[in-house]
């Protein structure tokens, strides 16, 4: 009887079995990281599309800040104007003072200081308004004291006050009305006639 060893045959094909199983692991694997790269390489395209999006966004928030600013700042000015003009119509419509005086008080008042009352009783006048710090109300006093209507400007009080937790000068003023000097038109014409040479007859 013939004896057939038929070992290596199986080793043989023992070893074709791990080779396809290595081969089928290893596609399995490359697919799988391909897979995972394509995603991953998506997410970050989406990311970055994303961040540019949110990055422009961010620029537009910044302009439309800028604008709105401006555009506050521009309110705040008007504000800061008609406080001016409805103060200077009130004293006006209450007859309390000369309309040039106010005129002049209107023009001596700087930006960031307002007007509550005016009195001009016989020459003596009171005032009182609030400024946000001590410098302003110096300078109206300085401003208030350049008019050639108004005269020994004194400061009477100056006192800290807190209004919607904003801090303010709150000032009272005194001061004399000073009526300026008028030219004498004839004075002045007599004057020049003197100084011209005398004309031969």
């Amino acid at each position: 009887m013939i004896k057939i060893n038929l070992l290596p045959v199986r080793e043989s094909q023992k070893k074709e079995r791990l080779r396809e199983q290595v081969v089928v692991l290893l596609a399995c694997a490359i697919f799988t990281v391909s897979g995972c790269a394509a995603a991953y390489t998506t997410i970050l395209a989406k990311i970055s599309q994303k961040t540019d999006v949110i990055s422009e966004q961010t620029k537009v928030i910044e302009q439309l800040k800028k604008q709105i600013g401006e555009v506050e700042k521009v309110k705040k000015l008007q504000a800061e104007l008609q406080s001016k003009l409805d103060i200077l119509g009130k004293l006006k419509a209450n007859k309390t003072g000369p309309a040039h005086m106010l005129d002049e008080l209107s023009m001596a008042i700087p930006e960031k200081l307002w007007i509550d009352s005016f009195d001009n009783i016989a020459g003596a006048v009171n005032l009182s308004g609030m400024g946000i710090n001590e410098e302003i109300v110096a300078i109206f006093l300085q401003q208030l004291e350049a008019s050639p209507y108004y005269m020994r400007v004194e400061l009477q009080s100056l006192e800290q006050a807190t209004i919607e937790g904003n801090k303010f000068q709150r000032f009272k003023v005194v001061a004399k009305e000073e009526v300026p000097p008028i030219k004498n038109v004839d004075n002045d014409k007599a004057a020049v006639k003197k100084s011209e040479p005398a004309q031969k007859t």
